[in-house]
């Protein structure tokens, strides 16, 4: 498939859902590729555990600044 530039760039974390995995950092961090890269940033994150719920709500907290900057967060 041919790369567009318009194509939002796709992070994928699969794993489990622990502090030690820094998966609160990646949901942070995507907030300020879209400036970097100049592109929107698509981000799932796969996975269970017990920081689950604190990414949930980490994501929610962020949606606002999220959906303006570009950044769509997918946990399925």
């Amino acid at each position: 498939r041919e790369w567009s530039p318009e194509a939002p760039a796709k992070l994928l974390f699969v794993g489990r859902l622990d502090l030690n995995k820094g998966v609160h950092l990646l949901v942070r961090a995507a907030l300020q590729l879209p400036a970097l890269l100049g592109r929107k940033i698509e981000v799932t994150i796969a996975g269970d555990g017990p920081e689950r719920k604190t990414i949930e709500q980490q994501i929610e907290a962020a949606r606002a600044k999220a959906d303006a900057m570009g950044v769509n967060y997918k946990l399925p």
